[in-house]
């Protein structure tokens, strides 16, 4: 588009003033909730430093950077001029839904629809500016950064690792380049993603209603946000349930073998049975309400796959973008890149370690990694490095996993070298 086919749009589109109370005020604002919200899974004065480092990005970002001719263009305008035109109704967030360009945007644009809300909300909230939406986006990070910090609990049973994984996965590069530049759902997407994988990882009776509501909740609002990723994480999911099922049953058939009493067997197997059951009570719910809602667009997904580019395509999504490839418009990837290519061994041993740990939860996040790969690989037309944004998250999480591996494996092998040189020491005594 030309300059002055966005002039319009541009008048609400300008740097932050330095020392413009408002910026001033929007960016206190989202500190203080955002801290609220990373206290959970950290400690309170770490949550405020880290939460601190993310406004700081985006207000230096706006103050001395920004240039809306520069980034405007692509997806971000759509998505902004609809959010502008709901925004100019002058109603609240909660009366808008009566108006009859509601249920319009519903029916000819529902994979769309819950962002532009969303973009809606942000400028409702924090004022007529793109940089509005944006603290939207960064405060939305802050759920992703809680739901996976839970799911790291879940995982290591360890409210220090918890804590080192939510400062990680806070600054993350990818976090930061999707959340704090740009007008995308992106970070939307990764905190519905999120959600559904602290949906899925109750630990307890009585987690699962509510775990349960927020991941039916997160898949429904994928469904009019990226419409095939609810079909994706299911089928990754079960996939994750299936392998574990079959790892306990090759586990409980080695200790039939051994010397164990029957009677602590058979209370290990009913253990098992009672949550396998109900996880496939719930993994049921699930693919029938993604089924109900996106059969149609899955079959279009089929029709558009490439069988035969697919091994090359595999390849190409989870290595992009090339660090030396990168063009101006993109350039904010470029740290990111370099970074996503350093850290492929930390992510493979940390795909090996959560596979080999052999938990339900632990496949479920590995099995959803390589589905998603798949799919992305078979239908090489949307597989760019936005939608692998889900994935990334995925891949922070066996990043940390990996980092944890090598950390102890470190440990077991200087305690191992100190108990030799110790016998060594009393041998020669």
């Amino acid at each position: 588009m030309t300059q002055a086919e966005l002039a319009p749009f541009a008048q609400m589109m300008v740097a932050i003033e330095p020392y413009d109370w408002r910026f001033a005020i929007n960016g206190l604002i989202v500190w203080a909730i955002g801290t609220l919200i990373f206290s959970r899974v950290m400690r309170l004065e770490l949550a405020a430093i880290v939460m601190f480092i993310k406004v700081m990005i985006w207000g230096i970002y706006f103050t001395f950077y920004f240039d809306p001719f520069f980034k405007i263009g692509g997806d971000d305008h759509a998505y902004w001029e609809h959010a502008v035109d709901m925004w100019n109704f002058g109603l609240d967030p909660i009366r808008i839904w009566a108006l009859a360009h509601m249920s319009y945007l519903i029916n000819a644009d529902p994979g769309r629809v819950v962002f532009y809300y969303y973009t809606y909300v942000g400028l409702y909230l924090f004022g007529p500016s793109y940089q509005s939406p944006i603290l939207m986006n960064i405060l939305v990070s802050t759920m992703t950064t809680y739901f996976c910090g839970r799911v790291m609990f879940d995982l290591t049973k360890n409210r220090a690792c918890m804590e080192l994984f939510s400062v990680y996965l806070s600054l993350h590069w990818m976090i930061i380049a999707w959340s704090s530049f740009l007008l995308l759902k992106e970070p939307l997407i990764v905190a519905l993603t999120a959600g559904v994988l602290y949906g899925i990882s109750w630990n307890t009776r009585r987690q699962i209603l509510g775990r349960s509501c927020i991941a039916i909740l997160c898949l429904f609002a994928l469904l009019y946000t990226r419409f095939y990723l609810p079909e994706v994480l299911i089928g990754g999911v079960a996939a994750g349930v299936f392998f574990s099922v079959r790892s306990a049953r090759f586990s409980s058939k080695r200790r039939l073998a051994s010397n164990v009493e029957r009677s602590e067997i058979v209370a290990s197997v009913e253990r098992l049975l009672i949550v396998l059951r109900s996880r496939w009570v719930i993994i049921g719910i699930l693919s029938s309400i993604a089924l109900y809602f996106g059969h149609n667009e899955l079959k279009y997904f089929v029709s558009l796959m490439d069988l035969r580019g697919a091994p090359y395509e595999v390849i190409h999504f989870l290595l992009q973008p090339l660090p030396w490839k990168i063009t101006a418009p993109v350039s904010f990837l470029l740290i990111p890149s370099i970074l996503h290519w350093l850290a492929i061994p930390l992510t493979c041993i940390g795909a090996l370690a959560l596979w080999f740990q052999k938990t339900t939860l632990s496949r479920i996040i590995v099995m959803i990694a390589i589905v998603m790969t798949i799919f992305y690989g078979l239908v090489p037309d949307i597989a760019s490095t936005r939608h692998r944004a889900p994935l990334d998250l995925l891949f922070a999480i066996m990043q940390f996993t990996g980092f944890l591996y090598l950390l102890k494996y470190t440990s077991r092998r200087k305690k191992s070298a100190n108990e030799n040189i110790d016998f060594t020491e009393t041998s020669a005594n």
